[in-house]
């Protein structure tokens, strides 16, 4: 059985069987619903799936734009793109937004070498 604990930071992050849920989703009934559903498809150990998952989308797939209003109206949602957090005093390691900024960094650094 998954848990819901609200939290100030971040968007909404599954760590085994809770999810970590930004309290102020609950003020967007559609935007929260989308998201704890993209939680809940999340496995409780990280694998491929859980990657592919968060590189589809599929569940904010037409409400994109209220996910950004969000994220940008409510600054502590960015600690959500750092890939080292902590949740109830445990380290935790986001692979994606590691590979995310790996790739930003590697882009940057490319184009540095070509300009």
């Amino acid at each position: 059985m998954l848990k819901v604990k609200l939290t100030e930071y971040g968007l909404a992050s599954r760590i085994g069987d809770t999810i970590y849920l930004n309290k102020k989703l609950l003020d967007k009934p559609i935007l929260c619903k989308a998201i704890l559903k993209h939680e809940q498809a999340h496995s409780s150990e990280f694998d491929m799936n859980d990657i592919m998952l968060d590189l589809r989308g599929s569940y904010i797939r037409g409400i994109k734009k209220d996910y950004y209003k969000f994220i940008i109206k409510n600054p502590k949602t960015w600690t959500q793109f750092i890939p080292v957090w902590v949740y109830d005093k445990k380290i935790v390691f986001d692979p994606v937004i590691f590979g995310f900024w790996i790739m930003c960094i590697a882009m940057i650094v490319v184009i540095g070498i070509i300009l």
